[in-house]
């Protein structure tokens, strides 16, 4: 059976911040396709002086770039570990539509029928994700927008563990 503390990690303190942001400045945004998804960078310093809970990861493990991730309706992101990231901060920004972020077996290449739990997104709540366990994406009949992070820190040197168990022993 696979655990879900094995692939993610809610983060108790809420997002107070990036909702808003979001809702704000939706329709401006400049979309780039990167790595399969659509995508736009969010101003770092901005959000950092008005995010604590990232302001403070930050200060520990130094986030590179923060995002939104645009996933088109009635579309499915198979089956992957992340090529770089060891760890992303992650936080869906659409409710209005069904979505599923699924985590698998570790051996899904070898198998046709695999184990999965869903990653149950909560409002305004940041998730310490593990992008090193398979995970796959399906989305309905609505975009759906989610924000993430990569520090900079690769796979290599910095890992799902690392962040967990500091934000555990932080109180995070």
């Amino acid at each position: 059976m696979i655990e879900d503390n094995l692939c993610y990690q809610k983060i108790n303190k809420p997002s107070v911040f990036i909702n808003d942001y979001f809702q704000s400045s939706i329709k401006y945004h400049n979309w780039q396709i990167y790595r399969g998804w659509n995508s736009t960078e969010i101003p770092l310093e901005q959000t950092l002086n008005n995010e604590p809970v990232l302001k403070t990861l930050d200060e520990r493990f130094k986030i590179a770039h923060l995002g939104i991730l645009l996933m088109d309706p009635n579309n499915f992101y198979k089956w992957h570990v992340d090529g770089e990231r060891g760890v992303s901060i992650n936080m869906l920004l659409t409710y209005d539509s069904p979505s599923y972020c699924l985590f698998g077996d570790p051996n899904y290449e070898n198998i046709t029928q695999t184990e999965f739990i869903k990653l149950e997104y909560q409002p305004n709540t940041f998730y310490i994700f593990n992008t090193q366990w398979p995970h796959s994406v399906i989305n309905f009949d609505k975009p759906r927008y989610m924000f993430t992070v990569m520090f900079e820190q690769t796979k290599e040197s910095l890992t799902f563990k690392d962040i967990s168990n500091w934000a555990l022993d932080n109180n995070i």
